[in-house]
This record gives structure tokens, sequence and C-alpha cells, in this order.
């Protein structure tokens, strides 16, 4: 532990080069964070405009569709790498699945659509979903986990759809 005074102490012995040279070193640090703060701010500014989040969504959009394969491959090691952040959230969503199965469900009607999904992507080879015609976790509205609240489509529309009621 340093007695008191010991850096008012040393501040005091440096040489005029010294100094100049820790003055020099503090203008270039403070110059370099507050570029770096300006920059964030006007970045965080552009991402915000509902303009710039429009077409950042259209941009990142044509991304995954140009680039499927790639997006895929960033997701598996995004999993991998927040594995803890992954179980999270599918944790959440099975929850969410749960809370919404009522007691009176008919679990062997709701098994079924998943049975004729799985069927119809052997068959066809084209890959099928079970949508939630209202969503369990929507915005506005949200659904239940029975059967008269599914149907089976293709998974590039209930990607599309995503969480949204139509």
């Amino acid at each position: 532990m340093r007695r008191a005074g010991y850096w008012k102490e040393r501040r005091m012995n440096l040489t005029d080069s010294q100094r100049e040279r820790v003055r020099e070193s503090k203008r270039a640090y403070y110059s370099r964070s507050e570029n770096r703060e300006r920059e964030n701010a006007q970045r965080r500014v552009r991402r915000s405009s509902p303009e710039a989040r429009v077409k950042l969504n259209a941009q990142l959009r044509a991304q995954r569709a140009k680039y499927p394969e790639k997006v895929r491959e960033q997701v598996r090691e995004w999993k991998k790498t927040h594995r803890a952040i992954a179980n999270s959230l599918e944790a959440e969503r099975r929850a969410a699945k749960f809370q919404r199965t009522p007691a009176w469900a008919d679990r062997a009607a709701i098994r079924e659509y998943y049975q004729i999904a799985a069927l119809l992507t052997r068959e066809t080879g084209k890959q099928y979903h079970v949508d939630h015609i209202i969503p369990l976790r929507g915005k506005n509205v949200s659904g239940l986990h029975i059967a008269s609240n599914m149907r089976v489509i293709l998974a590039i529309d209930n990607i599309r759809k995503g969480n949204r009621y139509e």
C-alpha cells in the first residue's frame, strides 16, 4: 500500500518531457474515447429511427435469403458460444407452450398435427411446421396450444408469419 501523497510526489518529480508525454497520451485517450462515444451515439440514432430500422431489416432479410446456409451456421455457432442464453430462451418457449396448454386439450389431436408435419416433410422433401394460428406469445393477442388453433404449413410461410396473428 502506498503512503499518502505518493502519487503527488511522483508527479512533482517528473521531468518536463515526461509531463508532456503524459499530457499527450491523455489528450489522445480522451480524443479517441470522445470520438468513439460520438460514433456510437450516431450509430444508435441511425438504428433507432423507424426508416433506418426498416432499411436495416430489409438488408438483413436480403442477406438471410441470399446466404441461408451461412445464417444457419452463424445461428449454430451463436448457440454454441451462448449456450446458457440459448437454453434459457428454449426453456422460456417450452414453458410458454406448457402454460398455454389447458388441461382439457386433446393431446392426441395435437400430436397428430406434428406427425402430419413430419410425414409431409419426409414425403415431399420440403420442410413443414405446425403453426399456431393465434400465436402463443403474440404482441396483442395470445392463443392456446390446442388442436383448433393449429395448422400444418410450409416452414418458410411459418417463419415469414412469425409471431403475428393474420
